[in-house]
């Protein structure tokens, strides 16, 4: 059943600080845009309560220890309630930066995908 998908509902916040002066280093954007990440994650659990009966409220920080293959993001699962139904909700939250590794960098799905229409071992 589609209800019993966890992310049959997905919302994903792609965000991007500016510098607040020209000369500002870009590591110092790039921590401003990690914690504004975590912002954002709380703004989002205020009105999307995590589902602790899906998955236990499953939430996953991979900001703070990111995938071997360099994907970074902030997950968790909530519910919403939609047309009479309680709808599974997965909300994801990144930075542009992060987005562009996860979307085509080494932590896309692309090659794998590839390899399996191939009938490649992915």
């Amino acid at each position: 059943r589609l209800l019993d998908v966890p992310d049959a509902l997905a919302l994903r916040v792609v965000l991007n600080a500016r510098k607040e002066t020209p000369d500002e280093p870009d590591d110092v954007t790039a921590a401003r845009e990690r914690a504004l990440c975590y912002y954002v994650q709380s703004l989002c659990t205020a009105h999307w309560e995590p589902d602790l009966n899906r998955d236990g409220g499953r939430f996953k920080d991979y900001i703070d220890s990111p995938k071997p293959n360099g994907y970074q993001s902030l997950h968790y699962t909530a519910s919403t309630w939609w047309g009479g139904v309680d709808w599974p909700l997965e909300v994801q939250v990144r930075t542009g930066e992060m987005h562009k590794i996860a979307e085509y960098g080494l932590a896309a799905h692309f090659d794998y995908k590839e390899s399996a229409k191939r009938g490649g071992y992915a």
